[in-house]
């Protein structure tokens, strides 16, 4: 079966330091995302001339250095994915992540969202705290709303 299409969101702001390890991790990904959205939240760095250097389907948006959530709200307006995943631009996804969240969102319809474990690590890559969380049905949702 089919895995439906995944748009990643970038929201960046002056990440030239770490955007390019995120990027390698995105396309060290066993499923590569339909879509990749970095949002320019008004960098006066390298940040879009290293999103271009990348082999990806990327989609350049500059926004207007509102912060974060607004940027991740303009990528959504952009995407057209059936999925999306949010990836900042300080963060690094293990290889399978993409892979199996589309297969769990797809074999449980009911579902709405997925999660996975996530680590802390300091600088020199030591694991400070990790927390497992998992994936929410619409019905959870629904409650907490």
């Amino acid at each position: 079966m089919t895995l439906p299409s995944v748009g990643v969101i970038i929201p960046a702001r002056n990440a030239a330091p770490t955007l390019r390890a995120t990027l390698e991790s995105l396309i060290s990904q066993t499923v590569l995302p339909d879509e990749v959205i970095l949002v320019d939240d008004g960098s006066t760095d390298d940040t879009v001339a290293i999103a271009r250097s990348f082999d990806l389907p990327i989609s350049i948006v500059t926004a207007g250095g509102h912060g974060s959530a607004a940027a991740r709200n303009a990528g959504l307006a952009m995407c057209t994915s059936e999925l999306v995943g949010f990836l900042d631009a300080d963060d690094l996804w293990m290889p399978t992540k993409l892979e199996s969240h589309a297969r769990a969102l797809r074999d449980d319809p009911a579902s709405c969202g997925a999660y996975s474990l996530v680590s802390w690590v300091d600088g020199e890559g030591r694991v400070l705290r990790s927390q497992r969380v998992r994936r929410s049905n619409r019905s959870t949702l629904e409650r907490l709303a």
